[in-house]
Order: structure tokens, then sequence, then C-alpha cells
């Protein structure tokens, strides 16, 4: 299997587009790709991402990071696409938005209030900002996969190009490997990684 890593932020309109286009690469890789999220909140241009972070870390702290990491990017991506109203991209304080749909999603509200405002999300997207850091990322959204930084192009199929690029390699590798172990089938399951 292959890992691909986002370095994301929820507020940015370029990630917002890429969201739809990240869903459809794990719907066609889902047994072939790991996909794992990291926060990368440009706060100097994008002043609720870090907030945005919190939210779905909290959320993740109930076992449901990846449903409000696609509520948050689905609601940025009806910002941008100009539904303005009660989103959070715009608000100047986003907590009540995100308190709402923590309930939507049926988390424990007042856990995910405390969680949301404390010291171990904070901790968990300052983690990943310092590794994005360590690998020099300048702006969002940042993929690797495998480790190796990737650019992606601007549909599915430009990415999707890549990904089998890679598929092709590592089958190829491994059927030229002298060993007798079977190729890893990969995991259809999301993964948060600090």
């Amino acid at each position: 299997g292959i890992t691909l890593v986002e370095y994301g932020d929820y507020q940015c309109p370029y990630c917002a587009q890429y969201y739809s286009i990240v869903k459809q690469v794990q719907a066609e890789y889902n047994t072939q790709l790991t996909f794992q999220f990291r926060n990368f909140p440009l706060v100097s241009l994008h002043p609720n991402a870090f907030a945005a972070a919190r939210a779905a870390e909290a959320a993740g702290l109930q076992g449901k990071f990846w449903q409000m990491h696609d509520l948050i990017y689905e609601q940025g991506a009806a910002y941008y696409a100009g539904q303005t109203a009660g989103i959070w991209v715009g608000a100047s304080d986003p907590t009540p938005e995100f308190n709402a749909d923590a309930q939507q999603l049926g988390l424990n509200v007042t856990q995910f209030k405390n969680d949301y405002a404390g010291d171990t999300v904070n901790n968990l997207i300052n983690a990943d900002t310092a590794a994005g850091n360590k690998l020099n990322i300048q702006g969002t959204p940042t993929f690797f996969l495998d480790g190796k930084q990737i650019q992606v192009g601007e549909s599915a199929s430009s990415f999707e190009q890549v990904i089998n690029a890679e598929i092709a390699k590592k089958t190829s590798s491994s059927s030229n490997a002298a060993s007798t172990t079977p190729a890893s089938t990969g995991t259809t399951s999301q993964s948060v990684s600090h």
C-alpha cells in the first residue's frame, strides 16, 4: 500500500477545492491507499484556520475526526461557492458554528467545548505545524506520497496519474524482489498521524 499525506488548512480555498478530489482518489484507491491529514493552518492568511483545526481534533478525541474534517471542508467549499450564511469561514467568532457541528455529529458537546479549548488539541496542531515547517512547506495543500512531496495537478485524473505511477513502481519493485512475502493489500482506513 501507499500513504498519501496532506498538509492542509481548513480555511484555505485551494484546500477546499482539493477536498473533493482527495475524496475521489480515496474512493478509487481505498484498498491501496492510506490517507493522513496533518494540520498546517496559515493563520496570517486565514484567521479561523486554527479554530477549525481545533474543532476537528476535538471531534477526534471522541472518535469523529473524519466526520468533522469532512463537514468543515464541505462548509468551506459552500462558503467559497457563495453560500456564506451561518458558515464558520467568515465568522468573527466561529466557535458557535463548531459547537453546532459537534451537536449535529452527535458528540458530547460539553466535552467537545472543553477539548476544543484545551491543550491536547493545541499540542496536536502545533506538532503537525512543526513537522510541516521542518519539511519547508510554503503553502497548502501540500501532498506527500510515501514520504516524497508531489505535485498533483488540478483534477482527480492528474492526481490518479501520480498515484498510478507510484503503485506501478511498487508493483514492479515487489515483483522483482526475491521475497516470498505477498505484496500488502493496504488498508481501507483513514488515519490521523501526528
